[in-house]
């Protein structure tokens, strides 16, 4: 109201913009007062300024107040309650942030600005640098435990990879930051711990990086263990880490120093790629050379040591050795070493073992040898001795086969080493406890328990074979008792099939035992021109004739041979004790041979030899001439003159030629000079003294050809005999005294079998037989003739191989058969069987040679229309006429079994009837009638 101002109006300046309420002189916002004009309404001045509004008089000015009087004081204390809490704020944010006080804490800062805040000060600056230092202490508080967050998230391993590390340098100056806040924070000491680590882990970095060989690598793991643990980033952690990868890769190479023959080319190889991953480094690079170097030094070794091992010309003991010295230069695991080493450690022991071996007493054996010589040729050097010893070794061999070839039969079930040595078992339970144990003779040898190897001399083994030889006696006189007393008993077991007694039989000379002629090979002979000087056969069963039994000669030059072999064979020293065995026998024997009751009896013998040569001599000449006669007699033109000539030449008829043909028909000559053996084939000697000749005189046998011994000269000899027999060794000595023993059994006590050739043939047809069963009767038998009619028969072949004089028979008769066990009537007009000859028109002759001999000793030659015959069921099997055995057809029933005189002996369950025997059994026989043209005589089958 001064200055003339009547008007006054109530303003809410707050209301109105900045704008329009600022003085339009000094541009003040009014807030409380102003002065306006009615000429202009949007114009105000303060109250400074109300002379600059206008130049209108002050009646047209209005004063425009916010408050009255009333309101002003009471708006004056508030304002100054106010004034005096701002001043009280002021005073305390100034002691907080003046650096000079102690500090506050965080939270009072924030209370300071919160009070600001509620009680709406007035912005300043003092509210601005509150603001500002809670804000950076905020931040700073955030970024510290953020940082020690990460530290203990990595002490405890939760925390992953940090993305973003802070620097030393930020570290540092995030530190420096928290102390120059003007509040405290919780979180500075952490900062400061982690300061401190770091700045100790610079130290100790710098301290560990300065150190070359002295550095420990547990501080170094550590010190690593603590950069990685902090997030941090520290310049020094990756060289820390490039200086341990080279300290663990350099104390990795120096352990494996410590025992460089471990070190192996893979190591090297692996070691050599991880050091050239490491960061470069001066021992690195020379450790990396060394190692490149070891491992070409390796494998220049091996290649020269495979050349050692594959070389096809094998190197020899000393090159090995040098080659090996060159390996401790190599400071290295060689794989070809150990090999090299033990090839050559089994060469030294093999050369130790030869000459340790060479130098006892007695020579090795053959399988100590062998055994020598196998590991010999498995080592992979050139061995001195070896070719030496491969080369007695096959002499050995050959000498081995050599003594095989002389002793052992092909096939043989006996070893070379059995049939040298004396009898372990005797007899027929022997054999076949042998062959069901099978081969068990690989192995150790054994003779008496006494083992033939190195470790027994030879007076040793000698002993053992003599123990042997006389544990062989002993046995064999046993087995000899035993099968003596045999006949006595009615359940016996003879021959090897272990069956009662049928058929023929032959008596083993040494072991006694009987055995049927179609279980064993026969005796045979190969020596012919001589005359036959007994009908008595000695006979050695399998069981007791092990081998071929050669000439002392031919043992004595296998001998020789053997001595010049620098090796002991058991087969050897088998065969030397045998030699002497044999030597010292003779030696008895020809002390036996050369007393004067024994000479004597040789003598005699001797001179009855001479006698039936003679006689076989112009027998001999008897045969040729008769069969000449025999020939001629069917020209008419020669009749006369045969006739003329017959009383001549000692021959009366044809029947009489026919009957002399055939009763010298099987002779088996046995050579005086010369020891015979029974045996399996046609190449060994045989104990047979056969001669029909004796069978013509019988009585008058007996008085020429008894010697008479005393009963201990006899006892001797037949001990000898024995004692010979059981030798595998052919002696002269041994024909002497089976000569002499078989002259001087009496006539009941002397073997008589049938002729050899008879026994074969009975033999063959038993095979023939079993083969023709099954096949048709009639048609497929008159077959079998046919094939067999056209065979022929060499004389000469007979002779030498069956060892028989016979007489030479026409080419064309065909070969009988027999019928085996079946009783056939053949009857008038059946075909017989053809010649291979083509059709030639048959003569007389002709057709009495198809048909068979019959098996009769003394046979009639019955002759008629029809002719009847019979078949033996005993064992033989042989065909008979009716009348030669004294036998009529209306005898024998259809169900009868007919058993000759040669089988009658061996069968217990017979009955007599007209001098046949006969068994009644089931079954019917057949009776066969031959046509009249058929019964001429007709030749024996040669078997």
């Amino acid at each position: 109201m001064c200055n003339g101002v009547t008007e006054a109006e109530r303003e809410a300046f707050e209301l109105l913009p900045d704008d329009e309420r600022q003085c339009e002189a000094c541009k003040t916002t009014c807030f409380l007062s102003a002065v306006t004009c009615s000429c202009h309404n949007s114009q105000l001045v303060c109250l400074r300024h109300f002379t600059d509004l206008c130049d209108c008089p002050p009646e047209k000015h209005t004063l425009r107040y916010r408050y009255t009087l009333d309101e002003l004081p009471i708006m004056l204390q508030k304002l100054k309650l106010k004034a005096e809490s701002f001043d009280s704020w002021v005073t305390k944010v100034k002691e907080a942030m003046d650096p000079k006080n102690d500090k506050v804490e965080l939270s009072e800062l924030k209370e300071l600005l919160n009070e600001a805040e509620n009680k709406k000060f007035p912005d300043s600056e003092l509210l601005t640098a509150l603001t500002t230092a809670v804000q950076d202490a905020e931040k700073c508080a955030s970024v510290a435990q953020q940082l020690l967050n990460n530290k203990q998230r990595t002490r405890t391993r939760q925390s992953v990879e940090t993305k973003y590390k802070l620097t030393v340098e930020e570290l540092t100056l995030f530190y420096k930051e928290i102390t120059n806040l003007c509040c405290e924070l919780k979180e500075s000491d952490g900062v400061k711990f982690i300061l401190d680590q770091v700045l100790q882990f610079q130290s100790d970095a710098e301290d560990l990086e300065s150190k070359e060989n002295d550095c420990d690598i547990d501080k170094l793991e550590k010190c690593i263990e603590f950069g990685d643990s902090i997030c941090i980033e520290l310049p020094q952690l990756v060289r820390l880490k490039q200086k341990l990868a080279q300290m663990q890769w350099l104390e990795e190479i120096k352990s494996l120093q410590e025992d460089p023959k471990s070190i192996s080319r893979e190591d090297l190889v692996r070691l050599i790629e991880k050091g050239t991953t490491i960061p470069p480094h001066f021992k690195i690079e020379s450790t990396l050379v060394e190692l490149r170097a070891l491992m070409t030094a390796i494998d220049k070794w091996e290649e020269k040591a495979k050349l050692y091992l594959n070389a096809r010309n094998r190197p020899t003991i000393s090159a090995v050795e040098e080659f090996i010295h060159e390996a401790d230069e190599v400071e290295a695991y060689l794989p070809s070493l150990n090999t090299l080493q033990d090839i050559l450690s089994r060469a030294k022991n093999w050369s130790n073992m030869v000459e340790e071996i060479q130098g006892r007493e007695n020579f090795p054996y053959y399988d100590t040898l062998d055994d020598i010589v196998r590991k010999g040729r498995s080592i992979s050097l050139q061995l001195d001795t070896l070719s030496m010893l491969e080369s007695t070794l096959s002499q050995a061999k050959t000498w081995k086969e050599r003594t095989v070839r002389t002793f052992l039969r092909k096939n043989s079930h006996y070893t070379l080493m059995e049939a040298l040595s004396p009898r372990i078992g005797v007899g027929v339970q022997a054999m076949k406890t042998k062959k069901n144990k099978g081969d068990e003779s690989v192995g150790a040898v054994f003779v008496c328990d006494t083992k033939l190897d190195d470790s027994n001399d030879s007076a040793t083994v000698v002993a053992a074979f003599k123990l042997a030889e006389q544990r062989e006696m002993d046995a064999m006189r046993s087995l000899r008792e035993r099968n003596l007393l045999k006949a006595e008993m009615d359940d016996s077991r003879y021959c090897v099939c272990r069956r009662p007694r049928f058929g023929l039989m032959l008596q083993c000379e040494l072991c006694k035992d009987w055995f049927h002629s179609n279980c064993v090979p026969l005796p045979k002979t190969t020596y012919k021109g001589k005359v036959p000087m007994s009908r008595e056969v000695k006979f050695l069963c399998p069981c007791c004739l092990r081998s071929r039994r050669p000439r002392l000669e031919t043992i004595l030059a296998l001998l020789v041979s053997l001595q010049k072999i620098s090796i002991r064979l058991p087969e050897g020293e088998a065969l030397q004790c045998l030699t002497e065995r044999a030597m010292n026998w003779q030696d008895r024997a020809r002390q036996a041979l050369a007393t004067e009751e024994i000479s004597s009896a040789l003598a005699t013998l001797s001179a009855l030899s001479q006698k039936l040569v003679e006689a076989a001599a112009r027998e001999k000449t008897e045969k040729i001439i008769s069969s000449e006669l025999k020939k001629a007699a069917n020209n008419p033109e020669l009749h006369q003159r045969v006739q003329a000539i017959a009383p001549l030449s000692g021959v009366h008829s044809d029947d009489s030629v026919l009957s002399i043909a055939d009763d010298d028909d099987d002779v088996v000559t046995i050579d005086d000079d010369e020891p015979t053996c029974s045996t399996f084939n046609s190449n060994e000697h045989a104990y047979s003294y056969i001669s029909k000749l004796q069978r013509k005189s019988q009585s008058s046998d007996s008085s020429e050809t008894a010697v008479i011994l005393s009963h201990s000269a006899r006892q001797h000899l037949e001990e000898l005999m024995m004692e010979g027999d059981l030798l595998e060794v052919a002696l002269d000595e041994t024909q002497h005294i089976w000569r002499i023993l078989s002259h001087t059994n009496s006539p009941s006590t002397i073997r008589k079998y049938a002729a050899l050739e008879e026994i074969q043939t009975n033999c063959n047809q038993e095979v023939k037989d079993a083969k023709k069963r099954g096949r048709k009767r009639k048609s497929e038998e008159f077959e079998l003739l046919k094939k067999l009619g056209k065979q022929k028969i060499d004389d000469k072949s007979l002779v030498k191989r069956k060892g028989l004089v016979k007489e030479k028979k026409s080419a064309s008769s065909p070969v009988p058969i027999k019928r085996g066990p079946r009783k056939m009537k053949r009857k008038e007009g059946e075909e017989g069987p053809k010649k291979r000859g083509g059709n030639r028109k048959k003569t007389k002759q002709d057709t009495s040679d198809e048909e068979e001999d019959c098996a009769a000793v003394n046979c009639l030659h019955p002759s008629g229309r029809e002719v009847d015959w019979v078949q033996c069921d005993g064992g033989c099997e042989g065909w008979f006429h009716m009348h030669c055995v004294g036998l009529d057809r209306t005898e024998i029933a259809e169900e009868d079994d007919y058993i000759c005189s040669n089988c009658k002996e061996t069968d217990q369950n017979v009955t007599y009837r007209a001098g046949i025997y006969v068994e009644k059994k089931d079954g019917k026989k057949r009776k066969r009638k031959i046509p009249s043209w058929s019964c001429s005589r007709s030749r024996k089958c040669s078997g």
